[in-house]
């Protein structure tokens, strides 16, 4: 059995290296043979193919405008291409021809002249048509005629020839008037204002100032209570406490005594009251000094609430005033508080 391997060999004198095959029952391995010999090829350059030119997108450009004949720019309307071939602009730099200057502006003399001359023309024209309209059969008087005269007139045509035709007389209705005179202007002043009457001073107003009204509570000892009238507690009156059993059936009265007026005249008066009826309404019969009673009616106010009512009473100067509540028919209406203000007249 022969054994080989792939070993590296060194050659003789120069010291060679390469690889071989070896077998295991020589002693050295076996060389392959130098390999055949290949012709040259020298290296293939490859063609450059140019890169492909990107396609213009940009669009066409317009021809340029085709100028007119005798260099007249585009875009210039008809109506001015005549005046630029009649009057072709002058180049920079040189002067203008002879033919070029007579077209220009007249001047200011000139102007004037034109001014003048249409002046005399107007005037002319109508010192002429005056001439004309004097010469008309209209506007002028037959030879021979004489002038008229103002203020006479022309005599009567009368058929008699041998009679002598009378003088004209002078008309009177154009007889020159004399010349009136104006009236000569007043140089006086405005003329003063009469003299006013002296106002008299107001007199002082002889009503007096309303009073702050005074109080006066119902259950006062110097209240006089007759025929069963008493005096009983009640959480909303003044002072917790209020008259009942006012009136019938009991007659009961209720007198305020010392009632002060600082002045006699009007006053109001005005009652706080309670009427524990829900739907009936009482009537009191006040009566003031002592003289005749008035019916005044109260509304219902539940047993709950206190409520006022106001009328207007005369009383006397000082404090011996009085004011008396009853109603000798029906229940009167239960009394808390009275106040007076006053005067009011």
């Amino acid at each position: 059995m022969v054994l080989r391997a792939w070993s590296r060999v060194v050659s003789g004198a120069n010291g060679e290296e390469r690889f071989g095959w070896w077998d295991g029952g020589s002693a050295a391995p076996t060389p392959d043979p130098p390999p055949a010999a290949r012709p040259y090829l020298p290296p293939v350059t490859p063609p450059v193919t140019p890169p492909e030119a990107a396609p213009d997108r940009s669009p066409p450009e317009a021809p340029p405008p085709a100028l007119p004949a005798e260099g007249v720019p585009p875009e210039v309307p008809s109506t001015e291409i005549a005046l630029w071939k009649a009057h072709p602009p002058v180049p920079v730099g040189e002067a203008p021809s002879l033919d070029r200057r007579r077209h220009r502006r007249p001047s200011v003399a000139a102007a004037r002249g034109l001014a003048v001359a249409a002046v005399v023309l107007a005037v002319a024209v109508v010192a002429t048509l005056i001439t004309v309209l004097s010469d008309s059969p209209g506007g002028r008087e037959p030879p021979g005629a004489a002038p008229a005269v103002p203020g006479w007139s022309d005599p009567p045509v009368t058929d008699s020839p041998g009679e002598p035709s009378p003088l004209p007389s002078p008309s009177t209705s154009d007889s020159p008037k004399a010349p009136t005179r104006p009236p000569a202007p007043t140089t006086a002043g405005p003329r003063p204002a009469p003299p006013q009457p002296p106002r008299p001073a107001p007199t002082p107003s002889r009503r007096r100032p309303p009073s702050p009204p005074t109080s006066y509570e119902a259950e006062s000892p110097a209240n006089r209570l007759r025929s069963g009238a008493r005096v009983d507690t009640h959480p909303a009156a003044s002072g917790g406490l209020m008259v009942y059993a006012i009136g019938a059936s009991n007659l009961g009265t209720l007198e305020f005594r010392d009632v002060t007026a600082p002045a006699a005249g009007t006053y109001t008066l005005r009652i706080f009251y309670q009427n524990p009826e829900s739907t009936t309404i009482r009537t009191a019969h006040v009566s003031v000094n002592g003289g005749p009673a008035r019916i005044l009616p109260f509304s219902p106010t539940g047993q709950c609430c206190i409520e006022t009512v106001t009328m207007s009473i005369q009383l006397a100067a000082g404090s011996a005033n009085t004011i008396t509540f009853g109603n000798p028919d029906t229940r009167a209406p239960d009394i808390d508080i009275i106040e007076v203000a006053g005067p009011t007249g």
